[in-house]
């Protein structure tokens, strides 16, 4: 099966707009349940196998991270992966100002 990515005109010049808000705000839900857990960095890092630097980078919107390391972050906080994208995706369609999902 072929993967085929389709940018509509809209999208041809603004390329970095694109990524910006969604890795900040996965960073931001990160974060969050971090915070709600009374978790450190050090500590999701720990459990999760990852180093504290990139649990930081997440958390401030420098680094978006892929499956495997996600799934690693998820451990280290304790929820599954489905409730971190869950939030995300909540938080994404709440920066919309029509609330209609992108």
């Amino acid at each position: 099966m072929a993967l085929k990515l389709v940018w509509s005109n809209a999208l041809r010049n603004s390329r970095g707009s694109v990524t910006v808000a969604p890795v900040k705000s996965f960073g931001a839900v990160c974060r969050e349940v971090r915070v709600a857990a009374g978790l450190s960095q050090k500590e999701v890092a720990d459990a999760g196998g990852l180093d504290q630097s990139r649990v930081s980078e997440i958390e401030r919107g420098r680094y978006l991270p892929g499956l495997d390391m996600a799934m690693r972050l998820a451990n280290g906080l304790g929820v599954t992966l489905t409730s971190i994208v869950a939030q995300w995706e909540g938080a994404r369609a709440a920066e919309q100002p029509d609330g209609a999902p992108r």
